[in-house]
């Protein structure tokens, strides 16, 4: 097993500071790396648990070395104490599945992720996760097939590959496996009926058809929240009216973000179905089942 490092202490002020969301997190590490070097390919185990490899270079891993990675989303995460099955479509290195499990040991969970760039830090992750589940290094779409993969080669963003060929380039990777979420679970558990947690969906554009291959699973299974990144500069949003149908009223609707002034914590807007498909920037959207709404740690 490789060496885990800790971060030096310059280092570790500044992704508690930036972590916990005051303003400036750049300026932070810009005086932090001035004190300590920053040392690439290590495996370093962050103040946050997760165990990651160092690469400035890759948009992901460094804000998640930084602490300011999709902060919101993983605050959320962290915090959500919740037992049954956690689902990560677009699992990308780990961060969100590791959150997810962080505070609930009888969880189990099933996540995605066709990516060859990140199967090394899955498998990482996989090693010390105590939940018993499973890695899939497969995409998931409206059915089952094969796919091309494009932008998984992108050495500057590892969470940048998509089936949509959002960059007008050749495939990064031909004849990647696709699964509908409806065929997997039912053919893993003789059912869809199940007790889901959490649904998340983060595949670069892609949620329209990941959801459309879920419509059974959503119908038949409590899932009791969905987490689904809306891209509106990637694809259509208007998706989520075929959702909204298939789900009925059994959901509330947020926009998860952050507010505050000097602190920035992580915030629940009440969102509805028409302002989802009429936004133009990108964030999670968060449904949650009516009798989960007491729950919710934010």
């Amino acid at each position: 097993m490789k060496t885990l490092f800790k971060l030096s202490i310059p280092h570790k002020v500044a992704f508690w500071l930036s972590w916990n969301g005051f303003r400036g997190s750049s300026i932070y590490w810009s005086i932090a790396l001035l004190f300590s070097k920053f040392f690439e390919n290590r495996q370093y185990q962050l103040p946050s648990g997760f165990i990651l490899k160092s690469d400035s270079k890759d948009w992901t891993s460094r804000t998640i070395y930084q602490g300011t990675y999709e902060r919101a989303l993983i605050k959320f995460l962290y915090s959500y104490q919740f037992s049954g099955m956690y689902i990560d479509v677009g699992a990308n290195i780990g961060s969100t599945l590791f959150s997810a499990l962080y505070e609930n040991p009888d969880a189990t969970y099933v996540a995605f992720e066709p990516s060859i760039q990140c199967h090394e830090a899955l498998q990482v992750l996989q090693n010390n996760l105590q939940q018993v589940g499973k890695i899939e290094k497969c995409a998931v779409g409206s059915h089952s097939g094969f796919g091309e993969l494009f932008g998984s080669n992108n050495l500057n963003h590892s969470g940048a590959a998509s089936l949509l060929n959002l960059r007008n380039s050749v495939p990064s990777q031909t004849k990647v496996k696709i699964i509908s979420l409806d065929e997997y679970l039912y053919k893993q558990f003789g059912t869809l009926d199940l007790n889901i947690a959490i649904l998340k969906v983060d595949t670069e554009g892609f949620e329209e058809e990941v959801v459309a291959g879920a419509i059974n699973t959503l119908k038949t299974s409590p899932v009791g929240i969905l987490i689904l990144e809306i891209s509106p500069s990637f694809s259509d949003t208007s998706w989520v009216t075929t959702l909204s149908a298939t789900l009925g009223s059994r959901y509330t609707w947020f926009e998860l973000t952050e507010k505050s002034f000097l602190k920035k914590k992580p915030y629940l807007k009440s969102v509805t179905e028409q302002e989802v498909v009429k936004s133009m920037h990108h964030f999670n959207l968060v449904l949650v089942r009516h009798d989960r709404l007491n729950h919710l740690p934010i």
